[in-house]
Formats: C-alpha cells, structure tokens, sequence
C-alpha cells in the first residue's frame, strides 16, 4: 500500500510565504525595521530545528545534562555555577564557535576557547564582556533534530547571569532581532530531586511572565541529580526508579503538571561520565570489577576512602580512581563496575551504552523527540507569530498613518494564516486541555493527545493505526470518531470549555478524513 501523504505537508511553505508577503510590505520602513527584523527571523526559523533551552535554578546540573544529550564532553561543567553565557549547540560537521556580542558584532572562534568565553574565572570575573550568547557547532546526531541552549542559572549569584537566561528564554523584552533569535521555543526546566521551594517559586514566576509558554505543550521537567540518592548500604536500589515511584504519573503532581508535560528522572552525571570514558579508565573499571560488590560500595561511601585506599584494588591507581569518582559519581561507578562484572567481555561501546539507558538520558531524548518533535513545526511557527505580533504591537507605537496601513495589511496577513492553520487550534485546545479538568474521560483524554499530534503527524498516526491499515478502514475510523466528537461539542455533559476543546478535536478529524478521501481519489486517478 502506498504510503499517506503527512497533514498538512504544505504548511512550511504556506507560513514561510505568509512572513515573505509581509517581509516584502515591511522592506524599506525605517520605523517598521524592528518588525522586519522579527518577520525575518521567524521565517528563518521555520526551516532550522526546535530551539530548546535548558533552565533551572543555579547549580542544577544544567551543563551537565547538555553533554550528556549530546553524547559529548564539550561544554564546562563544575560543582558550583559554571556557565556564565548563554551557550546555543547546534549541528555542525565539525566543531566550530562563532561569538555574537550586544552590538550586533559577530566573530569567528577557536573551539578551545569555549570554555574561557562562558565560564567566569576564579575570582568571579565575567569571561567575556559584551558578549551576548555563543553558538557552538557539534557533531552530534541528537542537533540534527534540536538545538539546545545552555543558559546560566536562574537566581545566580551573579545578577547578570540570571538575566542572559531571561533574555534567552524570551522573559524580558527583548532589545533587539538578535535576541528575539535567540527566544526558545520549547523547554527542559531542571528541578532539584529534593524538589526545594525555590523550584516551585521560580517555575511560578516563569509561567507568570510568559502566559501560555511555560506549559505542557512546550514544556518538560526533569528531576535532576537523581543518583545523588543512591545508598551504599542498598547498593543495587535505582535512585531513578525510586524516583519515578515517588512522583508518579503527572497527574499525581498537581503542582508540577500545571507546568510540565511529564517530570523526567535522570542521572545525568552518568552519561555525561560515559562521554568521558577513555581507555585507562574502563581498564581501571575492569580492575574495580573483580572486586567484591559490597566492599566497593562501602568504599564508595567517600571519596577519600575509595581514592586513596591503597589496600584495595592496588592495581589501579589513585589519579585513576579519582578521575572514575568525579566523571561517574558514586552510583554511576559502581553500575559500570556491576555491568562490566556481569559482562566481563563487554567493550567500551557497550559500556557507554548501558550507562545512558540506566542514567534515563536516553528516555529523555526520546520524549523530547515524541513530544516536541512531532510538533516541531506547529510550535516553531507558534513561537514566531507570537514573537511577530509583540513586535507589531511595538510598532503601532508613534507609527504614521502610512505605517499604520502597512501594520494593518501585515495583521491581516497573519491572522489569515492562523485562520488556515489548523496546528494553531490544536496547539490552543492542547493548552486548555492541560491548563485543568475538563471532565473527559481517560480513554479521551488519550485520544485527545493522539489525534493532536502526541504520537506522530501521519493520518493513520493520528487515528492509532499502523502505516499498512487500508485507506476505507481509515475513512470509516475518522469519521466514526470525527461523529463522536461532533455529539461531545453539541451536547451539555460538557463545560463551555471543554466544549471549545470537542470542536478542535472533531475538526481535526474531519481534516484527517478529507486527507483521506484526497489520497483515495489519487489512487482511483492513477488506476
């Protein structure tokens, strides 16, 4: 059976011509260049992948999770604050850094010298005055789906570091098309395992200054440093899964699923670790191995023990020892010394590998793909009207009577394209449907995050059905659910809103169904 056309494949070029049209009004209006500019980077970013930021408190481990979703050890980490510039990863052949500063100014960069442009010296200097953001290129497969940025944490020490975050996360207004460039679309928010006060107040104050950002629909949180609750005296309890115990479902943490789609245990620490591994390194694994479990873990308890006990493992030495200790931390060390003991002809490869799943880095990556991915487009082009029509706003301030008709075509415009674009009204019906109760059922409730996109964008995707399933048993499906919804919006069992959220849900079944019916008379022309 041939394969169904995606919704909507149009929809890039459709936007992408929408933002031309009004890029061609704006060109050449001195007083509209702050539009122009934004028009310009909104349809940029259409064609470039999902921007997400990294954010969370200071000290959250921030860093260290972006190495470990690379599968790379390129960006600074530290026990205390360490990145002090917003840094922007994105996919490149081979490493490379270009440095945009405050005024606009770009310049090309060595990559040895990522660290000394985002991390403050010893005595809390800032690295590189007048530095916006630095753009750093990778060879990582994950940046061909994402770009990630790695912002300074919030509530810093240090005023400004907090405020590059701000500026990044598109919390401020922003002073220029490079920093609204720089706006994220969606985003991972770190939170403290503990799950500390200061989480919760900082997540609050987000979702107050950007109404409708810090969501579900554009953003995941992550419970972070997980391994740190590792107890030598239960060596093999995963810290991750009592975690996961712990908080549930999001639905059993009505604080945090206001906010995040879905709360993530991760042990970042550990695959970042595995990115770090070198050849003397997992030789001093395969020594740690042969020893016995319950003395490696009672020798983990601390770090000088485990280092400098010379009366065990003596073949590895303690610079060795020191270096697993720090990359690993506790729990990861003593899971590769576990995995290597159950598999002792496992390569480093294999190794690594095993370190990723158990850290949950992996799961992360795959929900940000399921999650973001499938809507990348839907929030991307979200993201930029939202950032066009702040910057129209702006403009209409001491704009002439000419400006002002210009102004008026480029509304009609984008209010034209969000009249045709049926991503916007899912995106909306997702926002209301995460915002509380609407009285749905479970089974709605799980068809409601299908048909909008949740498990892939396909026709048949959409409907919960395998790319083989033929084309009439797709028709009757869409409309058979497509009448269902109908009924929900018409009837009374229903609150106003919820009602509103029925009508997206049925119109998005009848655009699958009459996708449907065009791939079925293509098929009967070419017959």
């Amino acid at each position: 059976m041939p394969v169904l056309p995606p919704p909507e494949p149009d929809r890039p070029t459709r936007a992408q011509a929408a933002f031309g049209e009004c890029l061609r009004l704006t060109r050449g209006q001195p007083r509209l260049a702050a539009l122009h500019d934004a028009l310009a980077a909104a349809r940029e970013r259409l064609g470039q992948p999902l921007r997400v930021a990294i954010a969370g408190q200071a000290s959250r481990g921030k860093s260290t999770l972006v190495n470990a979703m690379i599968d790379r050890d390129e960006v600074a980490v530290g026990r205390g604050e360490t990145t002090s510039v917003v840094t922007e990863l994105s996919y490149a052949p081979a490493p490379a850094v270009t440095v945009r500063y405050e005024d606009g100014a770009a310049v090309r960069g060595r990559p040895e010298d990522l660290h000394r442009l985002t991390v403050r010296d010893r005595g809390g200097a800032h690295p590189a005055p007048g530095v916006a953001r630095v753009e750093y290129g990778v060879p990582s497969e994950f940046l061909k789906s994402f770009r990630l940025l790695d912002t300074p944490g919030l509530a810093s020490v240090y005023e400004e570091d907090g405020t590059a975050t701000e500026d990044a996360l598109g919390l401020r207004s922003h002073r220029d098309s490079e920093s609204a460039l720089l706006a994220a679309d969606a985003l991972v928010f770190l939170i403290d395992s503990e799950v500390h006060e200061e989480d919760f107040a900082l997540v609050e104050r987000f979702a107050e200054k950007t109404p409708g950002k810090v969501t579900p629909v554009f953003a995941i949180g992550v419970y972070a440093k997980c391994d740190m609750h590792w107890r030598p005296g239960l060596p093999e309890a995963d810290p991750l899964e009592q975690m996961r115990q712990v908080s549930g479902s999001r639905h059993a943490v009505p604080q945090l699923s206001r906010y995040f789609f879905d709360m993530v245990a991760v042990a970042a620490v550990a695959a970042h670790g595995a990115a770090r591994l070198t050849p003397e390194s997992v030789a001093g694994l395969r020594a740690l191995a042969k020893a016995d479990p319950v003395e490696l873990a009672g020798r983990l308890r601390s770090g000088r023990r485990f280092v400098d006990g010379a009366d065990f493992a003596p073949e590895v030495p303690a610079a060795v020892r020191l270096d697993l200790y720090e990359s690993l931390q506790p729990w990861g060390l003593y899971r590769a010394c576990r995995f290597l003991a159950a598999h002792p002809e496992a390569g480093a490869a294999a190794l690594r590998a095993h370190l990723r799943e158990i850290s949950g880095v992996d799961g992360l990556n795959a929900k940000l793909a399921r999650h973001f991915g499938n809507r990348a487009a839907f929030i991307k082009l979200h993201s930029g009207l939202h950032r066009v029509r702040r910057a129209v706003a702006a403009a209409k301030s001491g704009a002439e009577r000419a400006e002002l008709a210009i102004l008026e075509l480029v509304e009609r415009k984008l209010n034209e394209l969000e009249f045709e674009d049926s991503s916007l009204d899912e995106l909306n019906a997702l926002a209301a449907f995460y915002a509380g109760d609407l009285g749905f059922t479970e089974a709605e409730r799980e068809e409601i995050l299908r048909v909008t996109g949740e498990y892939g964008t396909r026709c048949e995707q959409r409907l919960g059905r395998g790319a083989d399933t033929p084309l009439p048993e797709l028709e009757r499906l869409a409309v058979e659910r497509g009448d269902y919804w109908s009924r929900q919006c018409e009837g009374a069992s229903l609150p106003g809103r919820a009602r509103h959220v029925a009508r997206i849900i049925r119109n998005s079944y009848w655009r699958i169904l009459h996708r449907i019916r065009q791939a079925q008379s293509l098929l009967d022309i070419k017959e």
